[in-house]
């Protein structure tokens, strides 16, 4: 059963915001008891199967991997509080999926990869100095229907990245300068 906020609470109608129409809440509340929202949820997605730039208004947004023969987000300039994370929706089973920060700006973090048969992790790491790009190949250095990857800038030249994935074969770093 569904009930218009204005029925229960009248000063919302007399405010002008209609459950029926649509409407902007601000403020602080709260909400007891079950609640269903519905709608966009505000979380901002990015489905590509090709190379693509991100900009800073991308900041926030999930970016997906979403192409067997791999995709390349470039990252926009490092600016400390800009966040990307990145989700692998397909296994690469071509080329890489790569995630590639601009000229003169480097990753600075780690990776940990789950190993196929023998249940152990291997970590790989970022240096901050010279290692630019993240890169899983469907195999031996992830890029595994799964695999997650979170970057935030940390400075204006320097992004944090850490991630899990998985990794078949001789597991290798995901990491590389270009």
């Amino acid at each position: 059963m569904a009930i218009n906020i204005e029925n229960v609470i009248p000063v919302v109608q007399q405010e002008g915001l209609n459950s029926a129409k649509g409407g902007t809440l601000s403020g602080s509340f709260t909400f007891s008891g079950t609640n269903t929202f519905s709608g966009a949820t505000g979380m901002k997605t990015i489905v590509k199967t090709a190379a693509t730039t991100l900009t800073a208004a991308d900041s926030g947004a999930i970016c997906f991997f979403n192409s067997a023969a791999g995709d390349i987000y470039t990252l926009p300039s490092a600016a400390a509080g800009l966040d990307f994370t990145f989700v692998v929706n397909v296994t690469i089973t071509s080329n890489a999926a790569k995630i590639i920060t601009a000229a003169s700006q480097f990753l600075l973090g780690s990776f940990i990869q789950s190993t196929d048969g023998t249940y152990t992790s291997a970590a790989h790491a970022a240096n901050g100095t010279d290692i630019r790009s993240w890169n899983g190949n469907g195999t031996t250095t992830g890029g595994l229907i799964g695999d997650w990857i979170r970057v935030c800038g940390i400075s204006a030249t320097q992004w944090g990245i850490w991630g899990m994935g998985r990794a078949t074969g001789s597991e290798a770093t995901p990491f590389a300068t270009s």
